[in-house]
């Protein structure tokens, strides 16, 4: 497809810069035949014969921002940005997998707001931090009428979707030292959309992961070995909560990975 933008930024002054955009954006929906899960979740006898429906979406786009270099080492920035959907698109997980089909809202809308920090101290430490602000929503249900209710069909009003946040904030920071390295990154979210029509709000959250990371630069190939630590302190959180054909999800319990690569470049550094 063809998704046009156009956009414009202007130094305000030599530390200021704004930039502004709109543009079209046009979404095929997934390969994969809603009718194939409608029949593997029984809403629809095997067999049955539905209809592909599914639509593809097209969004109208806008956003506006500032970067502002404070001093040399921060930089501070702030964005606004909406949507407006026709035909948007939406998914619904098959059973308890990972494999998910569309369907589409009639209208959709989405607002949003970001501001973000960066911090660079040479190379000894780097760090940044965002915090966002948004609302999506979708109306009417205009294809794969089958995974739906009559009721369902029948609202027209404004329903939150449940893949949005309202509030999302991260915080990380890297120090360096010669060869060696630690990352430490915060997360938090106010929760996602549960309940029947996306009318209820799982509870918040914040998990921290860490990665310790060490670069042999006088062995052949300059090998890099990490370890990273997922979700630091264990905690124990709900993406959704009785939310759908999918039921409740958790996030994964604290998790260790090794990682052994070997930079292309052969910097090592």
């Amino acid at each position: 497809g063809v998704s046009p933008r156009l956009g414009a930024s202007f130094a305000l002054r030599s530390e200021l810069v704004a930039h502004a955009f709109v543009g079209v954006l046009w979404q095929p929906p997934a390969p994969l035949d809603a009718a194939n899960a409608a029949r593997v979740l029984g809403v629809v006898p095997a067999g049955a014969t539905v209809p592909y429906d599914i639509k593809a979406e097209t969004d109208l786009f806008a956003e506006a921002g500032l970067k502002w270099r404070v001093v040399k080492p921060l930089r501070l920035g702030a964005v606004a940005w909406g949507r407006y959907a026709w035909n948007q698109l939406d998914d619904t997980a098959i059973g308890t997998t990972n494999l998910v089909a569309n369907y589409n809202f009639q209208r959709g809308r989405a607002i949003g707001v970001e501001g973000t920090a960066e911090l660079s101290l040479n190379y000894l430490l780097s760090a940044f931090a965002n915090v966002s602000w948004e609302i999506a929503e979708g109306q009417g249900i205009s294809s794969a009428k089958f995974l739906f209710t009559s009721d369902e069909l029948a609202d027209h009003s404004w329903q939150t979707l449940d893949h949005a946040q309202t509030l999302t904030a991260n915080v990380g920071a890297t120090l360096h030292e010669g060869h060696a390295s630690f990352t430490a990154l915060m997360a938090y979210g106010s929760g996602l959309r549960t309940g029947p029509d996306n009318n209820q709000t799982v509870p918040g959250h914040v998990r921290f992961d860490a990665t310790l990371q060490y670069a042999f630069a006088q062995l052949p190939l300059h090998p890099v070995v990490a370890l990273d630590v997922i979700n630091l302190f264990d905690a124990r959180y709900a993406f959704r909560i009785a939310n759908g054909f999918v039921g409740s999800s958790y996030a994964a319990p604290r998790s260790l990975f090794l990682r052994v690569s070997v930079p292309l470049g052969g910097g090592g550094k």
